[in-house]
């Protein structure tokens, strides 16, 4: 299974929007218009956002269980807001690692907020 970086800014997004002190199991019901993730790719996810430290969660018995995002995944979500950076940023980096990846978003995002600046 390769990594989807839409399915784990997806997960992220979730659990940011579920708001603190709340916990979040995803679920394949979840993706409506979209071929579903199965439940083995959803774990797997969570798990590499919880090793990544973008997540705090633990496995249960149904899969993973996401608690809380920590500071870098709040600024990963950050980030990743503007789809015209989260685009450049998947194109420009392509299939490079997931750290080269987060350094092209900061880059993309950063350049994106000085040229909403230098036209101010």
């Amino acid at each position: 299974m390769r990594r989807d970086m839409d399915l784990i800014k997806f997960l992220l997004g979730k659990m940011e929007s579920a708001g603190p002190d709340t916990s979040y199991t995803p679920t394949p019901a979840e993706f409506p218009g979209r071929n579903p993730p199965s439940e083995p790719e959803l774990s797997e996810h969570c798990r590499l956002i919880v090793e990544r430290g973008l997540a705090r969660g633990e496995p249960s018995f149904s899969g993973w269980v996401l608690t809380g995002l920590t500071w870098d995944g709040h600024d990963f979500l950050d980030n990743s807001r503007e789809s015209k950076v989260w685009q450049a940023a998947k194109k420009a980096a392509g299939p490079l690692s997931f750290g080269v990846f987060t350094k092209v978003l900061a880059e993309v995002a950063t350049r994106h907020a000085m040229s909403q600046i230098t036209g101010f």
